[in-house]
Formats: C-alpha cells, structure tokens, sequence
C-alpha cells in the first residue's frame, strides 16, 4: 500500500526488519492456511482474528496520540497492552500449543514451516509486547509524555534536514 511505500522510501522505522519479518511469517502462515487442500482454513481465521483486534487499540491509540488528546490515547494504550496479551501472548500461545499437540491436522508439507514460523512470531509479540509495557512505565512512573517509537526517527530526520 501507498503507506508501506513511504515508509520504506521516506521514513524507516527503528523496527522496520522486525516488522518486515513480523508481516512475511504471518503472510506465509495466512498462505499454509488458505492452500488448496488445507484443512487449517479455520486455524487461520483465529489468527487473523488474534492479530487485528490489538490493531485497532492500537491505531486509535496513536491517532488520539497525534491529535493531541494524551487521556484517551493513554487509555486506548493501556487497552492495547490488556488486548495484546490476552490475544497475542495466551489465546496465540494456546494456539501454538495445540498445534504442536495435533501434528495430525497439518499436511505433512505444512508442518515444518508452521512449526517454525509459529514460534517466531510469539518471540516478536512478546518484545513489542514488553516494549509497550516499558512506554508504559515510562509514562506512568517516571512522568514522561507517550511517544510513538517512530516520533524519535521523525524528529531526529527532520533534525538532520535543518542541519
């Protein structure tokens, strides 16, 4: 999309090959569920399924954050973090078990991508996860505003043009 295209030719996140791995091991689990003769079609939409609802907390959460409404972006931030961890941290680890648990329900040509994508990407919820939970404290207990991790690359872009 149009947004994906700025931010690799504008302004790259500090996360981008996090994100870029994040969005291709995702992609190819959608694509090992939807393949022809797949029986993981309703495995696949529990994943999606998992994997938007913290996107829409999320997005409200930088939109009120950019409008300058701190309260209800913070608000929206803490439903983030609560909404991440009970879908991408426990109902997407109990997914990941249970198909560890089932081997049967995998085509033998699915098991070894699935067993290895699966795993990567709770290590990647898991460190955005605590990312969250570390801007959190921050602006909790030490005092400081939320900032969007990509703000810093803005800011210090713009910083760069000026100079």
């Amino acid at each position: 999309s149009v947004d994906y295209i700025y931010l690799v030719l504008v302004e790259k996140p500090s996360d981008m090959r996090v994100m870029q791995a994040h969005h291709i091991s995702s992609l190819l689990l959608l694509w090992l569920a939807y393949s022809p003769n797949s029986h993981l079609w309703k495995a696949g939409t529990v994943f999606l399924f998992l994997h938007d609802v913290a996107d829409v907390f999320i997005s409200g959460a930088k939109s009120f954050h950019y409008a300058d409404f701190e309260i209800t972006a913070v608000v929206l931030f803490v439903s983030t973090i609560i909404v991440w961890i009970l879908t991408r941290w426990i109902w997407f680890m109990s997914l990941v078990i249970t198909a560890y648990k089932r081997p049967d329900i995998f085509d033998r040509w699915q098991m070894i991508p699935c067993f290895l994508l699966l795993p990567i990407l709770y290590f990647l919820h898991i460190m955005w996860g605590s990312k969250m939970i570390y801007v959190l404290y921050e602006n909790a207990v030490q005092g400081k505003k939320l900032q969007d991790s990509t703000d810093e690359n803005i800011e210090s872009e713009t910083e760069k043009k000026n100079i």
